[in-house]
């Protein structure tokens, strides 16, 4: 799961240099995001899963976008996502969708695993 702002209409360029560096450890692995800022990083997030698929990972279709004022109110409030209602949808959905494609990957990688030590 990523955790990032907005920057240019992106993902911020460290990610994007992590994402970069980084090889065989996410390959066959899924992907989720959690955008925060202005909008919730509505713009950024749709395009990051370009920079994936070059790790060999599977991004998911659903995304956390935790806007200003949420975010706000997380951060100096005090307050959590049971104080926005409307975030939960969003929440339970990539929630799902990740322990989904986690648990169907994870079996191919499996099998993968097994057809290979049979095969060796």
């Amino acid at each position: 799961m990523f955790v990032t702002a907005e920057y240019n209409h992106s993902i911020p360029a460290v990610l994007k240099n992590a994402l970069d560096q980084i090889f065989a450890e996410p390959a066959k692995k899924p992907a989720a995001f959690v955008g925060y800022g202005g909008v919730g990083a509505a713009r950024a997030i749709p395009g990051a899963p370009v920079d994936l698929y070059s790790t060999g990972m599977a991004p998911i279709r659903s995304a956390v976008h935790i806007g200003v004022e949420p975010l706000l109110g997380m951060l100096q409030k005090g307050k959590d996502f049971a104080d926005y209602p409307y975030l939960a949808p969003t929440v339970s959905a990539m929630l799902d969708q990740l322990a989904w494609w986690t648990n169907a990957l994870k079996a191919a990688r499996d099998a993968e695993t097994l057809e290979q030590s049979v095969a060796a």
